[in-house]
């Protein structure tokens, strides 16, 4: 059952205290080192276990418990019993038929229960058992508590049962952490556990001079309950609460039975329990049962109804073991050759480190070169399209943007600010001159047609405009303008959306313009600007497109300036 330890701890359940013993071994019995009652708050539950495992460890801790093996006593309130007659049998087959009959004597299912047995003397009529169940979850929950107050839980048995085996008495009137128990023995020698009173009946008794008529009473009825064809012979009152010692003589004229102080532990010597120590006699008896094990009658922990655990190696196992094992001959025969060819992996090998400087630095400049590549190749076409519009602006500062909202499939809403309608419209032209829709003309422009005439000096025209070299070189396509048409991209689907004057004592007009951009090596069927149905949608007096929407803000790729004086984007 896990016992046999040189020091324990027992500690009795009751539903607001907790009576803690710490025992060692000693001259073939044992000796309490300390004790301590541990009260619970108003807050603390057993529903919360891990909560209250925590005050538990620092309350052992200040009161220098040091000792780690516990056994957990609990009430006769938390138990269910069911006395048996059953047939002979060895103690496998007696185990087993038990199993089965535990599943039906208890209105509970077998799953929410943990439940052992103990047996009394046998007879003719077959052997008596007692099967002694719990609630699965009071079970848990003691783990949990265990677990957090960092105790090796050992053994869960009845707190009235461990004293009724220590103390070697088969009546005993048992006051403690839960209130008054009465543990007695049948007819075959099966222990009877009785709930009597609760510990708020029990405190209220301490504080009276008399015996109130409910505790009297429902001792009187335990009695009548557990010794129905049991013993009767005196009590042994433990008290772990503090009774007046005037009550014992009044429990005995109440109960009509003799009542004697219990004094000494005859079933497991125990030092240090003498009259006015005030040593919890339950949490002793529960740390003693560490010495003497074989007197555990019942463990709610290991319990002997539990369901057997598998065998850890199954019939399939050794077939899987045996198939294993010819696998392990079949692959020893290979191992002669793969002997043979170690000599020529090793060199494998060698030839392999020597050339990974060699292949590092190829990996190295694969990486560089595919870096470099991914940002050539995949580069944006935002660049292109921003300066495909700035180099459309023209540079004495006449007209600027205000915004510029650029969308992931090129098209774009553009708008700014002009000194004039005019500036917008001839802006409007350009714009339309880098698309495929804009018309295109064969003949020679008039300013190519026509020979400039040589100014005269001090004309207006020679003033303004200088030299008429410097006006016939500008019809020229430059440098510039050749790098101007290199740009990838052509202007499509370009429509003004509106302009309109910005107030009456400003003579700047806004405007704004939606296009798109496309690749000029795209080939797409698409009829002439003029000939689009809505390429140029009828304006409103003011300039402004009717009908088209205006650009929705934070769209797409954003760009918004202010008024620059020196013109651009």
């Amino acid at each position: 059952m896990g016992l046999s330890a040189r020091k324990n701890i027992g500690i009795a359940i009751g539903a607001r205290a907790l009576h803690v013993t710490e025992a060692r071994a000693s001259n073939g019995g044992c000796r309490v080192v300390r004790s301590a009652v541990f009260q619970l708050g108003e807050q603390d539950s057993y529903q919360n276990a891990a909560a209250l495992g925590k005050k538990l460890a620092q309350f052992l801790k200040q009161n220098q418990f040091s000792c780690s093996q516990a056994v957990f006593g609990i009430p006769a309130q938390w138990l269910m019993f069911k006395e048996k007659t059953v047939p002979a049998a060895s103690s496998q087959m007696l185990t087993s038929m038990l199993r089965i009959q535990a599943e039906t004597q208890f209105s509970l299912e077998p799953g929410t229960l943990v439940v052992d047995y103990t047996t009394g003397s046998a007879s003719s009529e077959g052997q008596a058992v007692v099967l002694v169940a719990a609630l699965r979850e009071r079970i848990e929950q003691l783990r949990t508590l265990a677990a957090a107050a960092g105790l090796k839980l050992q053994s869960i048995t009845p707190t009235g049962l461990a004293l009724s085996a220590a103390s070697g008495s088969a009546n005993v009137l048992h006051f403690g952490a839960n209130g008054a128990e009465l543990i007695t023995r049948g007819a075959a020698g099966l222990p009877r556990l009785c709930h009597v009173s609760s510990d708020s009946v029990v405190r209220k008794q301490i504080g009276s001079k008399s015996t109130t008529p409910e505790l009297a009473g429902e001792l009187h009825r335990a009695l009548t309950l557990t010794q129905q064809n049991g013993s009767a012979g005196p009590l042994d009152l433990w008290d772990d609460v503090g009774l007046p010692p005037a009550l014992v003589q009044e429990f005995s004229s109440e109960t009509k039975m003799p009542i004697r102080p219990g004094r000494h532990f005859s079933g497991i010597p125990i030092e240090g329990m003498s009259d006015g120590a005030g040593i919890p006699s339950g949490s002793a008896a529960l740390a003693a049962l560490a010495i003497k094990p074989a007197l555990l009658a019942i463990d709610l922990l290991h319990p002997r109804l539990a369901e057997p655990k598998p065998p850890l190696i199954s019939s399939r196992t050794a077939l899987l073991g045996l198939g294993a094992a010819a696998l392990i001959a079949i692959v020893a025969m290979f191992t002669s050759d793969w002997i043979r060819n170690a000599a020529e992996v090793a060199d494998l090998r060698r030839s392999r480190d020597d050339m990974k400087e060699n292949t590092d630095n190829a990996k190295a400049f694969i990486n560089r070169v595919n870096t470099v590549r991914g940002w050539y190749e995949r580069r944006p076409n935002y660049l292109e399209s921003l300066r495909a519009i700035t180099l459309t602006f023209p540079e004495e500062g006449r007209i600027w943007v205000s915004t510029l909202n650029l969308h992931e499939d090129m098209r774009g809403v553009l708008s700014g600010r002009a000194v004039d309608e005019k500036t917008v419209l001839e802006l409007l032209d350009k714009l339309k001159s880098k698309s495929d829709d804009a018309p295109k003309s064969d003949a020679p422009s008039a300013a190519a047609e026509k020979p400039a005439d040589k100014a005269k000096p001090g004309t207006e025209e020679s003033t303004k405009g200088g030299d008429r070299s410097d006006v016939a070189d500008k019809s020229k396509p430059s440098a510039d303008d050749a790098a101007k048409d290199e740009n990838p991209l052509k202007v499509t689907d370009l429509k003004l959306l509106h302009m309109r004057s910005s107030g009456p004592k400003n003579s700047e007009v806004s405007f704004a313009l939606s296009f798109k951009f496309v690749p000029k090596d795209q080939n797409r069927d698409r009829k002439g600007a003029a000939d689009e149905p809505g390429a140029n949608p009828p304006r409103d007096r003011k300039g402004a497109a009717s009908g088209s929407p205006l650009p929705r803000e934070g769209e797409g790729l954003g760009v918004r300036g202010q008024r620059r004086p020196t013109g651009g984007v």
